[in-house]
């Protein structure tokens, strides 16, 4: 198996099989690019099912907290800054739904996203993000072997 990601010209969209070495150079990306912004998180939440590694992920490089559930966290968290990630924003609609189901219940948190890629057809842009394409990712999580 090659170590870099591995391109499919079957028919339909042009997938990337991404492997564990790819992803964490990613990761180790998106945490740079956060590092260079200078934002200091209080928590990081990772959308299931996608978002749970680089939350783990991000938690222990930035050493910040993790976020488990998100619905009994929320009251406590006045004037913190949360983190929410996703392996991919495809559409927009998760994030969109997530950060504004955060702003229902708490008003004074501040919220920033982000993710490893972000599809450019989507209605939503995260604040951080490694790479932008219109290719089908498959992570390598996804896959049985």
């Amino acid at each position: 198996m090659k170590n870099s990601s591995q391109r499919s010209n079957s028919q339909g969209p042009e997938k990337i099989y991404l492997n564990w070495g790819d992803y964490n150079k990613k990761l180790i990306t998106l945490i740079n690019i956060i590092k260079k912004n200078g934002v200091k998180f209080d928590f990081v939440y990772g959308i299931p099912r996608g978002g749970l590694i680089p939350a783990v992920f991000i938690s222990h490089q930035l050493e910040i907290d993790l976020l488990i559930n998100l619905n009994s966290s929320l009251n406590k968290l006045e004037d913190k800054k949360i983190f929410i990630i996703d392996d991919i924003v495809d559409t927009g609609i998760t994030m969109i739904e997530i950060i504004n189901l955060i702003k229902l219940f708490n008003i004074k948190l501040k919220v920033f996203s982000g993710s490893i890629f972000k599809h450019k057809k989507s209605n939503f842009i995260p604040d951080f993000y490694v790479e932008e394409n219109d290719k089908w990712i498959i992570f390598p999580y996804e896959r049985v072997n």
